[in-house]
């Protein structure tokens, strides 16, 4: 009884172990052979391989080359075209016909204004020979040279408008002073040749002229109307020097009805 118990269990573990023996036979085919010849079954590492190509092929042709495409085609390729066609060439050919006309401009009005193109040159801190050669076409001015010469021949307009307006009250100064002296019996030439820069307060002619010149001072600034300080810095005197000849021409006008007589006659000389 007890020989067919251990019979039967000997037997029950052999069938196991063929068993056993089978499972890892089949796992084995399978880990080594892609298909399976007798049912076509695919092989777990091959599943997994056509797997990573699947997702391979998708960040390929749906991710990866349109985002190329896109970036050269839509982005890179469109703004480098605008970059050299639309914006480049124009600012280049703009820059260089202004700076043409500009320097054109700069140089009609320096001839206008009669100033010299050496003494401009020297105001802008511009060798003449760079001038010249801008002038006659050989070259372009650059932005920077522009400015600068622009800036120079503004403060030469501003200072010959200042030399002129100095001019022009001189002239009308030793007018007038002229006019006063043939109107006081005094000789013209000689009143108008004193040196007022050196006092004389002793020396009748002196003193003669300088009363004159202080008339015609007054005549200036209240027959034309010229401001004080304007008077004052084109004859190289100080506005409060003119505001106190002006008061007392004024205060002299007052007490003395020949002298206001004489200064009437001059003020509607002077206006008229």
């Amino acid at each position: 009884m007890l020989a067919r118990r251990e019979l039967a269990g000997a037997a029950r573990g052999m069938a196991r172990g063929v068993q056993a023996q089978e499972a890892a036979m089949t796992t084995a085919s399978y880990l080594s052979a892609p298909t399976d010849p007798a049912h076509g079954r695919v092989a777990p590492r091959q599943l997994d391989i056509e797997a990573d190509t699947a997702l391979g092929g998708v960040g390929i042709h749906s991710s990866t080359t349109p985002k190329i495409a896109i970036g050269i085609h839509s982005s890179t390729g469109p703004k480098d075209a605008v970059g050299i066609h639309s914006s480049t060439a124009p600012k280049k050919s703009v820059g260089i016909h202004s700076s043409t006309a500009s320097f054109k401009r700069i140089d009609t009005r320096r001839a206008s204004l009669g100033i010299a193109v050496a003494r401009l040159c020297s105001a802008a801190q511009i060798h003449p020979n760079t001038y010249r050669e801008i002038r006659i076409g050989n070259c372009v001015a650059k932005s920077a040279t522009i400015e600068r010469l622009m800036g120079a021949l503004d403060r030469l307009a501003a200072g010959a408008v200042v030399d002129e307006q100095r001019t022009l009250c001189l002239a009308l100064l030793r007018m007038i002073q002229g006019q006063l002296a043939d109107r006081t019996g005094w000789d013209r030439q000689v009143i108008l040749s004193q040196d007022l820069k050196n006092q004389r307060p002793n020396d009748p002619l002196y003193v003669q002229a300088a009363r004159l010149r202080r008339c015609a001072v007054y005549l200036l600034a209240e027959g034309l109307m010229i401001g004080k300080a304007a008077l004052g810095h084109a004859l190289g005197i100080s506005r409060q020097a003119v505001h106190k000849t002006v008061s007392e021409i004024e205060a002299e006008r007052d007490t003395s009805p020949e002298f206001d007589a004489l200064m009437q006659s001059m003020m509607d000389l002077v206006k008229g």
